[in-house]
């Protein structure tokens, strides 16, 4: 009988992982695999395709640039004027793709399961901005990027989705989201550049 579990794109990443430093340690990884992803594009100037969206998600859409909106079971990311992406529980997009065509059906608009393509790893700790920066050019300080907010930039050699998450201005967390083709190295580069830290690592389904 063949295997038919679901393997998480960090499977080394997890099993690799050393406990850290005594301690608290400086920076905590997080692999969250399995996750839902949805490539969502339309006009943003159509309010008849914003509202269908609305209907269907239960929040509505962010329209400005580098922003997230977060509805009770997703999180919808800008990543261009036409272009969101949806993040949903695992399991979630079928379900969303499909409620997702009937309402947009008249709409020159496009819904596309992304799901195998991406994994997201948490990056927490106090040490967690010091982590980053290693890698990222951006100001990642709370005054220019907080929560609320989301940018596509480079981690390392990888191209990411970086979310800060948290509660008020100050981002306790940060979710990178890579794609599947660089999960393997983005993960090795993050355990190799938190080791000054303390870094520690699991992962959650």
């Amino acid at each position: 009988m063949s295997d038919l579990r679901q393997e998480s794109p960090l499977a080394g990443f997890r099993s690799n992982t050393a406990a850290g430093e005594a301690g608290s340690p400086g920076v905590i990884l997080t692999e969250r695999p399995f996750l839902g992803y949805v490539n969502l594009r339309g006009d943003a100037g159509d309010a008849t395709f914003l509202a269908a969206v609305e209907g269907v998600l239960r929040v509505a859409l962010p329209l400005d640039p580098n922003t997230i909106a977060e509805g009770e079971d997703v999180t919808a990311c800008w990543m261009g004027p036409d272009e969101w992406l949806l993040i949903l529980p695992p399991g979630a997009q079928t379900r969303a793709l499909a409620a997702l065509g009937e309402a947009l059906a008249a709409h020159h608009a496009s819904a596309v399961d992304t799901t195998g393509g991406y994994t997201l790893v948490n990056v927490a700790g106090a040490r967690r901005r010091e982590l980053l920066a290693k890698g990222c050019t951006l100001d990642l300080h709370p005054r220019s990027f907080s929560p609320g907010q989301c940018a596509q930039t480079n981690l390392g050699k990888a191209g990411v989705l970086l979310i800060p998450r948290g509660d008020g201005s100050d981002a306790q967390s940060f979710d990178v989201i890579v794609r599947r083709s660089f999960a393997d190295y983005l993960g090795l580069w993050l355990q190799h550049s938190a080791r000054e830290y303390g870094g520690a690592g699991a992962a959650v389904s």
